[in-house]
């Protein structure tokens, strides 16, 4: 099972991995002890952009709960798996 510790440690690399291809974003809600984590997998665009590009932004989201052991696992995992290069082509 993974925890709040290596899911962090594996959105710091996500995060630094940042570029025009692929934005992660995350937030942590204190009150409530959840993560959720947005990836944008062709960049992120301002809502600027929406207006000269047409479309609204895809994203894709999902979150846990710290003390939820089994849904931070699969938290991890869904992390792990958007960083590979070939979610970037959906």
């Amino acid at each position: 099972m993974k925890n709040v510790n290596d899911v962090l440690e594996l959105l710091n690399k996500a995060v630094q991995s940042n570029n025009e291809t692929k934005t992660w974003f995350f937030s942590y809600s204190g009150h409530v002890e959840l993560i959720d984590v947005r990836l944008y997998p062709q960049g992120w665009r301002s809502y600027d952009d929406v207006d000269k590009l047409g479309g609204e932004p895809i994203y894709y989201t999902k979150g846990a709960y710290l003390n939820d052991e089994e849904r931070m696992t699969e938290l991890y995992y869904w992390i792990k798996i958007m960083m590979e290069d070939n979610i970037t082509k959906l």
